[in-house]
């Protein structure tokens, strides 16, 4: 056991090793283990070993940790992890951490160029495109659950080596990176991790943020909150229920009504309904051409009237009266 002041990092093989006494500079232990080890003992978070080389490029691509799920967020977060290398990559034996826990990847092989996708739940299947890859860890969330405010993700490879990550938020042990908003995920691109839209086995999608082409006058200062751009549809929302006075079972009975105005139907497959914490992926429904569709909390809404059900049973997180 090494003496007291003795820093003792531990190296990929597993094993353990003493890197000096009490004597040993902070300047010289950051030289040795890199500026992700520096940039997180200077910021007091708990350093984590420094990035071993990825073989043959594998490596983590996007990350969904804010799903928007309420109480099954956990089963709706997700990893990509892509072979950017020429030979295919047998990954029985990888495994994918956060700040608390790890999971063991299923075995499964990764061609050259392709995405995989490690997700927290089956559930997860029905909301991504059908082309994509997708394995689920046994115990159903990722680690112990992606923190959306902070949290890690680690590569590990089967010999015990970390082979790449990233961090978020409050967790800065790997990268300084800010947490995505509601509906966008963290996303590799050439300019490093940040904010993007969505795109589940295929390459980076930047989230929109082009500028106007001509400047526009600066808008004057005002107290009022902005207002949400809502996109031209001929879909509105009519009527809400929040309060439906059934207590602690309030969110199974509350429903919201949409009205078509438009001249066509509209299928909402994949259309979703969120509230100010939470979103909802809504799994069907056709609203005809000047019709009208409840979506409830549960088949108990709307006097059992409900046209479509959520399956978490309630509006995003239950909608506060």
């Amino acid at each position: 056991m090494p003496g007291e002041g003795v820093i003792v990092p531990r190296w990929p093989s597993r094993s353990w090793y003493a890197l000096g006494s009490r004597g040993v500079r902070a300047a010289a232990v950051a030289a040795l283990l890199g500026p992700a080890w520096a940039a997180s003992a200077a910021s007091g978070a708990t350093p984590v070993t420094a990035l071993a080389q990825a073989p043959r490029g594998v490596a983590i691509t996007e990350v969904r940790a804010e799903a928007g799920r309420g109480q099954q967020e956990a089963a709706f977060e997700w990893v990509e992890i892509h072979n950017g290398g020429s030979a295919p990559i047998d990954l029985t034996g990888w495994r994918l951490a956060d700040n608390r826990a790890e999971d063991s990847i299923p075995a499964t092989t990764l061609a050259p160029g392709a995405y995989l996708i490690v997700g927290g739940g089956a559930e997860l299947a029905a909301v991504l495109p059908a082309a994509v890859t997708l394995v689920v860890v046994e115990d159903g969330r990722i680690g112990n659950g992606l923190a959306n405010g902070g949290d890690r993700v680690l590569l590990i490879d089967p010999a015990g080596a970390t082979v790449d990550g990233v961090s978020w938020g409050s967790d800065q042990t790997i990268s300084n990176v800010t947490p995505p908003p509601l509906g966008q995920t963290l996303s590799r691109g050439d300019g490093g991790w940040m904010a993007a839209t969505p795109s589940p086995g295929a390459p980076h999608t930047a989230a929109p943020a082009s500028p106007p082409a001509e400047a526009a006058p600066a808008p004057e200062a005002s107290d009022s909150p902005t207002e949400e751009q809502i996109s031209p549809s001929p879909l509105r929302i009519t009527e809400i229920l929040p309060n439906a006075g059934e207590g602690s079972r309030d969110a199974a009975f509350e429903w919201v009504e949409v009205h078509n105005a438009g001249s066509e139907p509209v299928d909402l497959t994949g259309w979703t309904l969120a509230d100010n914490i939470a979103v909802d992926v809504l799994p069907g429904g056709v609203v005809p051409p000047d019709g009208y569709l409840t979506i409830g909390g549960s088949a108990e809404a709307a006097e059992g009237a409900a046209d479509v059900v959520l399956e978490d049973g309630r509006i995003g997180n239950g909608l506060a009266n």
